[in-house]
């Protein structure tokens, strides 16, 4: 065996190993089912948008009577449904990826008859889902302990059981902030947050764990509010003001879990 088959054996191998981890793929749900008029086509489902808002993505997909349109899914095909129809009809509007700017998604979508007004292909943006994205990067004297911030659960109105997380270095004091998120320079570090909040103050556990509950009001008037969040975690000589080490930022978004 040449050295070059060995090396295709050795890719096929690990492939083969890669596909097995993977398991087997099973059908989530049959979208053009979903419309009766053709039961025989496809949807074509593409364009997912790699970003989840709590527990749902979005993605295109071509449903018969519908054509292309957003849709929303939780990973059940009992919670997959038609998110936007920006193109009333059968044509579909063909959106294109989304990305989350703030408190909206922005996606680039097409609208080209009545009933919709005719404009061609525009960017449009929709409300986000309740969301808590870990943004920037932490800053410490030593990278094996720099504190890393995330959110327990999803930001939804009414989550009662939402938390604020960090892992940092075991034994010691965090301080816990939030505010209006940003993002500005503090070299070496970055600041996340601005206009604070008076900050809470605990203390990491042997395994330099510490969360925060933060239940969510239920009151709709708080729906699209933006919220940031970091932690900073005392740390002599740190890179922070040069007595502590900072996290990385949480940007969190309070919305509707189901928000259209």
């Amino acid at each position: 065996m040449t050295p070059l088959s060995r090396t295709f054996r050795a890719a096929a191998l690990l492939l083969g190993a890669s596909l097995a981890a993977q398991g087997t793929p099973t059908l989530l749900v049959d979208v053009e089912a979903l419309a009766p008029d053709n039961p025989g086509a496809f949807s074509q489902p593409g364009r997912m948008s790699g970003l989840t808002w709590g527990s749902y993505l979005d993605f295109a997909a071509d449903a018969d009577g519908t054509g292309s349109e957003l849709w929303r899914t939780d990973g059940t095909a009992a919670v997959t449904w038609l998110h936007a129809e920006l193109q009333p009809g059968a044509l579909g509007s063909w959106p294109g990826r989304p990305a989350r700017a703030g408190a909206q998604l922005l996606l680039a979508a097409t609208q080209t008859e009545a009933p919709a007004q005719p404009i061609g292909r525009e960017p449009f943006a929709l409300p986000v889902m309740a969301c808590a994205e870990p943004v920037g990067n932490p800053c410490s004297l030593d990278p094996a302990t720099a504190p890393l911030a995330r959110g327990d659960g999803t930001p939804s109105l009414g989550d009662a059981t939402f938390a604020l997380h960090l892992d940092a270095a075991p034994s010691s004091i965090a301080l816990l902030v939030l505010g209006d998120p940003v993002d500005v320079a503090l070299a070496p570090c970055e600041l996340r947050v601005a206009n604070i909040t008076p900050p809470l103050v605990l203390l990491t556990d042997a395994n330099g764990a510490a969360s925060v509950p933060l239940p969510i009001p239920a009151a709709p008037a708080f729906a699209g509010l933006r919220v940031g969040a970091q932690w900073a975690v005392l740390e002599t000589g740190g890179p922070l003001l040069g007595f502590a080490a900072a996290s990385n930022g949480v940007d969190l978004v309070l919305q509707s879990q189901c928000a259209a």
